[in-house]
């Protein structure tokens, strides 16, 4: 009796360490040590004990869900802000949001089902498109605005992606407007 309401003692002190309100988890008026001491039996006793953890956990589970959501837009807002800057890396993303580059890249993949620099990548194609297509700029100005360290690795890029040059992507662009 005395190790299952230590037991329970310890995750009364988890719920409280991960902001675990009781009635959010379980019905008005439900107290999980009232429930034990009407058990006859310590495996009654332990019964109830171990369906309050599975709620606990499940608790603990889509709070982390949440901050995982939460953390995710943080990472996207914070790429959203700053892909078009050459120096974007993992790293520095990381630090933005204070996790290590590892987990990030991680949750990233996870999360989206691409890796971080896959995804900044994306974006600035993204960008490039709509730059050659509503602005006369060159090449080499698109590739200095969207974090391409030069026009050649613009173009090895856009045409991997792509199938086409920039040029090329233009000239298609215009031609389709008239």
């Amino acid at each position: 009796n005395c190790l299952l309401f230590d037991i329970l003692s310890t995750v009364v002190k988890i719920m409280a360490d991960l902001d675990i309100n009781p009635s959010d988890i379980f019905p008005e008026g439900y107290s999980v040590e009232k429930e034990m001491l009407k058990c006859s039996t310590v495996t009654g006793m332990f019964d109830v004990l171990n369906q309050a953890i599975a709620k606990v956990c499940a608790a603990a589970k889509a709070n982390k869900r949440s901050s995982n959501t939460r953390l995710m837009e943080n990472i996207q807002g914070f790429i959203d802000e700053n892909y078009c800057k050459d120096n974007i890396c993992i790293t520095l993303i990381a630090d933005a949001v204070k996790i290590t580059p590892t987990y990030l890249s991680h949750l990233f993949k996870e999360n989206t089902g691409i890796s971080v620099m896959r995804y900044i990548e994306q974006r600035r194609m993204e960008k490039v498109k709509q730059l050659l297509c509503d602005t006369s700029l060159t090449v080499n100005e698109i590739a200095n605005q969207t974090g391409f360290t030069n026009s050649a690795v613009l173009i090895r890029t856009f045409k991997k992606i792509n199938g086409i040059t920039p040029g090329q992507f233009r000239q298609a662009a215009r031609a389709g407007q008239r």
